[in-house]
């Protein structure tokens, strides 16, 4: 891969309207692997035997099987909105995530509800930044739990927004990345819409 397209560009990055004392940053064009943070949050599925998502690929394709290697060890014990700290022994990374907390999704749940999950782990592990791709903003996933793409972003914006408001001053947690590259376009204009407004 051309050296060129792993740097960090800030102009792809857009701010929105913090949410109590955390900032939200929408990245627009880096690939999720390459964007810096304490910790990536994303789902996996107890049931199924392979985990070969887009994003268990992109995490794959920089580190192997360390991360997934860590949630197999605990498969017997995944249940829904079960969260595991997945730790790189290599810390102090600096071109990308350091570790990642996967949130067992069975599509069982509310988004709202994987999404706090997934931050309250990570306060619980005291990560001051997080990256988060577009969890089920995806129109193979819509429809199962959430019915439209309006109620998806809804929903995860909400999950910010109630462990925000839950965790305020009290959580070392400061910045969440939203990635969005990758996010299909009837989810763009509302996932804009829901991060500029209180609602």
């Amino acid at each position: 891969m051309d050296e060129g397209m792993l740097g960090y560009d800030e102009d792809m990055i857009s701010e929105k309207k913090p949410i109590e004392n955390i900032r939200i940053r929408f990245d627009r064009g880096h690939f999720i692997a390459r964007i810096p943070a304490d910790v990536l949050i994303t789902t996996i599925e107890s049931r199924n035997k392979l985990w070969y998502g887009s994003v268990d690929l992109e995490i794959k394709k920089v580190a192997g099987e360390i991360y997934h290697a860590q949630a197999e060890a605990e498969r017997s014990k995944l249940h829904d909105l079960r969260t595991i700290i997945a730790r790189n022994p290599d810390k102090n990374l600096t071109d990308r995530f350091n570790d990642v907390i996967f949130v067992v999704d069975n599509l069982r749940s509310p988004l709202d509800e994987v999404i706090y999950a997934g931050l309250a782990a990570a306060h619980g592990e005291k990560y001051k930044s997080v990256l988060l791709p577009p969890i089920r903003l995806n129109s193979h996933i819509t429809g199962i739990v959430e019915k439209t793409p309006e109620e998806a972003v809804q929903r995860f914006y909400k999950g910010i927004k109630e462990f925000a408001r839950c965790y305020g001053n009290r959580t070392s947690l400061e910045e969440i990345t939203v990635a969005t590259s990758d996010l299909e376009r009837q989810y763009v204009l509302p996932l804009d819409i829901a991060f500029s407004h209180e609602g």
